[in-house]
């Protein structure tokens, strides 16, 4: 079996749901960043300023690493996917194994690629699929 997976989403409930949750916390990071630069800004920088002002400072001291943030997102979201692969493709085969064994079809050997997760579950599958199909 290659290693190489033609598609991004192989599950794309849980995949979708892991994005959502890495985007979730990203945001959430940079929000607090922001609010503790600022806070720091303010109060020990220079406090009779505006908040307009004090915006700017941040702006000019710190709009690299803005950029920076920004531009490491896609790779973040693609690295989630891309790991996410090595368990959620592996547990779809499976589901489909399982649902051909109900369906009483006969099932294929099942192996998982090199460095996907929960490899003794295809060597437990394929011996519960080989009793099936014995008696």
């Amino acid at each position: 079996m290659t290693n190489k997976r033609s598609r991004y989403y192989v599950d794309c409930p849980v995949q979708r749901s892991l994005v959502k949750r890495l985007l979730l916390h990203w945001v959430g990071f940079a929000l607090l960043s922001a609010v503790c630069l600022f806070a720091s800004e303010y109060f020990l920088g220079t406090p009779h300023l505006s908040i307009g002002a004090h915006v700017l400072i941040l702006w000019n001291k710190y709009c690299f690493f803005i950029f920076l943030m920004l531009a490491v997102l896609p790779v973040f979201v693609y690295d989630t996917l891309k790991i996410s692969n090595r368990f959620a493709g592996p547990i779809k085969r499976l589901q489909r194994g399982i649902h051909q064994l109900a369906q009483g079809e006969t099932v294929d050997r099942l192996e998982f690629r090199d460095g996907d997760f929960w490899k003794k579950l295809s060597e437990d599958f394929n011996q519960v699929a080989a009793r099936c199909h014995k008696g």
